[in-house]
């Protein structure tokens, strides 16, 4: 599953950056409070840039690992926003049922397309999205990993 950060927050800040700058070159207001509020936006655009640039606190903590044992019930962290809940329990059980299958068989590459194509919808109190993207993947390359090949499914020694 490829990472897609938003980035409405880094455009906006420069956008108001931008319409900042411009009303303070225009506005007759000199001496400290025009430094005031050049750095104030300063501070607003840097803060806006850091939060949209920088993987989130989840990204630092580690996802469940795959394998058979865990993907049956994965721990998956619920923050303010995240992926809806019902929807990756299904995908996961789904998952779960070809990960039974024997490498190779169709179905398990065919579960691992679907992986890689699922966009879940965002809910309150879901799961944790770089968590989650982070096993998925995982687990779409134990899926599509060729028989015989013990290595690419990370079961291997």
């Amino acid at each position: 599953m490829e990472l897609h950060k938003r980035r409405g927050g880094l455009v906006l800040g420069l956008i108001l950056f931008v319409v900042g700058a411009f009303v303070l070159l225009c506005l007759p207001v000199d001496g400290p409070i025009r430094i005031l509020l050049w750095v104030g936006g300063a501070l607003v655009l840097g803060v806006l840039i850091v939060r949209t640039v920088r993987p989130s606190e989840a990204a630092g903590r580690l996802a469940p690992q795959v394998g058979v044992d865990n993907v049956a019930d994965p721990d998956f962290t619920v923050v303010l926003r995240g992926y809806d809940p019902a929807a990756v329990d299904e995908l996961v059980r789904v998952s779960r049922d070809a990960l039974s299958l024997s490498p190779g068989d169709q179905r398990r590459v065919t579960t691992a397309g679907r992986i890689q194509d699922t966009r879940f919808p965002i809910a309150l109190r879901g799961y944790d999205r770089w968590q989650v993207d982070a096993f998925l993947d995982g687990l779409a390359a134990e899926l599509a990993a060729p028989a015989g090949d013990p290595d690419a499914s990370g079961t291997g020694s």
